[in-house]
């Protein structure tokens, strides 16, 4: 009686423990999450006539904060403080909201892409004769990249992704032989790619 006792209570506590481990080791899905990242940014200027590439100096700095619904779709806000370029010309900033869609496969790994509207400020100064009538406007946040959740580190999601916002800013200089206001409208294509930490409540 007694070693039927023990053995069944060996059993129970074996049960248990095991219960207890796919529990523990029970993949997230949904629900809200936050983090942080930092990348290399890269940009481009560009009007009808010419281009030029933005050499922007500093690394570039990413807060995500959102909600996922299920395996597929996200949504999702992120501010990325981009940095100034070599000359301290341009140093632009973004806050966007997007939609995320992608697919969450059972080893944890998720290809996704996202697109959303944001605002996004150049702070340019205004140039000599001249001035910078809107460096801060509505834009496009557009990008795709990849994230893993091991199931071990329950919660935690890692994530490498090429993100972007696109601008346009309109400047006016005083110039020309009857000396009247040039208006130019600029595009304005800001990129990182990043890597980033987040928490899945």
């Amino acid at each position: 009686m007694k070693r039927l006792l023990s053995s069944l209570t060996i059993i129970l506590l074996t049960c248990s423990l095991s219960v207890q481990a796919e529990t523990s080791n029970k993949q997230k899905v949904s629900g809200w999450y936050v983090g942080g990242g930092i990348g290399n940014p890269s940009g481009e200027l560009s009007d009808e006539s010419n281009s030029s590439t933005i050499d922007l100096k500093d690394k570039s700095y990413h807060v995500v904060a959102g909600y996922q619904d299920g395996r597929i779709f996200a949504w999702e806000m992120q501010y990325v403080k981009y940095g100034k370029d070599t000359v301290e010309f341009f140093d632009p900033s973004s806050f966007s909201a997007s939609a995320n869609v992608g697919y969450t496969f059972s080893n944890g790994v998720r290809p996704f892409a996202l697109l959303g509207l944001g605002v996004t400020d150049v702070n340019i100064p205004s140039p000599p004769f001249g001035m910078i009538v809107v460096d801060s406007d509505l834009s496009y946040h557009y990008g795709i990249g990849i994230e893993f959740s091991p199931r071990q580190l329950n919660g935690m999601t890692f994530r490498l992704a090429h993100e972007a916002d696109f601008v346009n800013i309109e400047e006016r200089v005083y110039s020309g032989f009857f000396k009247s206001w040039k208006e130019t409208i600029y595009d304005v294509d800001l990129k990182s790619t990043y890597a980033a930490v987040m928490y899945k409540f």
